[in-house]
């Protein structure tokens, strides 16, 4: 018979272990923040239009394109004018792109090596009591909802190498899990 205490104790324990592994990873790892490396905006202030007292400048452009190809953040020098007369490549953005690359990783392996746990001891409780099938498959859900919550917040940044990789083992890990959990049926 349907009991929903059953189903209601096993989503409880997975949506609050979830929870846990998720603000347990932001309160000791802190994702980077764009103002801690760019200190000023990126935004100039108003220039003059190039027609009225700011003629164009090739230099200027091409420094400016040559600094955004460079992943850097170009800051303007103005002369008294408020012309617009070279760029500084400042390279905060790159290593802003550089520190989210490195947050991502690390969030996706922290998440990745708790889900696991997760799952390894809801598949290790012995299934003799009610509570003890009860408590493991919520553990079993919630390592699996925080494996895979780690993959979707870190997906777009993580490595293109690594992306496959972590597609695969993941397919594996469910694979293995329905034949552990249903394949003696």
């Amino acid at each position: 018979m349907f009991d929903i205490r059953k189903v209601l104790v096993i989503l409880v324990i997975s949506v609050l272990y979830a929870a846990f592994v998720f603000s347990f990873v932001y309160a000791v790892y802190p994702t980077p923040k764009w103002d801690d490396y760019c200190a000023e905006r990126a935004y100039p202030p108003p220039t003059k239009p190039v027609d009225e007292a700011c003629p164009f400048n090739r230099a200027v452009q091409e420094q400016r394109q040559a600094c955004l190809d460079e992943k850097g953040l170009p800051r303007d020098t103005y002369d008294d004018n408020g012309c617009v007369v070279s760029i500084t490549c400042d390279p905060c953005q790159r290593d802003y792109e550089a520190a989210k690359d490195d947050y991502a990783l690390i969030y996706f392996l922290i998440t990745a090596i708790l889900g696991a746990v997760s799952i390894v001891v809801a598949l290790l409780l012995p299934a003799r009591g009610t509570v003890n099938e009860w408590v493991g498959s919520g553990l079993l859900l919630g390592g699996v909802i925080v494996i895979f919550g780690g993959t979707i917040v870190t997906f777009g940044d993580l490595y293109t190498w690594l992306r496959p990789v972590v597609m695969l083992a993941e397919l594996i890990l469910v694979i293995y899990l329905a034949y552990r959990l249903w394949g003696k049926d």
